[in-house]
């Protein structure tokens, strides 16, 4: 897998900070909703009873791409 560039400074609250001294909280919009993958899943109740997903093969290896791209792929390993 490819490495990640590790910047010498990082833009924060309006200043240049070293890269190691860049912290978010973990409530920050970035940190909750910019760093995070995410896929709807569609389920219904049937006549049965029972509750089906729907395309959740398909759905759950969208998830594992977006993981991918954010270099969180290997935290997916286990549940494949």
């Amino acid at each position: 897998m490819a490495q990640l560039q590790r910047p010498e400074f990082a833009y924060l609250n309006g200043k240049l900070v070293p890269w190691d001294e860049a912290t978010l909280h973990v409530g920050c919009e970035a940190s909750f909703r910019g760093l995070n993958v995410f896929e709807g899943i569609n389920g219904y109740w049937q006549p049965d009873g029972q509750f089906k997903v729907i395309m959740m093969r398909q759905h759950y290896d969208r998830l594992k791409r977006s993981a991918r791209l954010l270099h969180e792929i290997e935290h997916w390993e286990a549940c494949s």
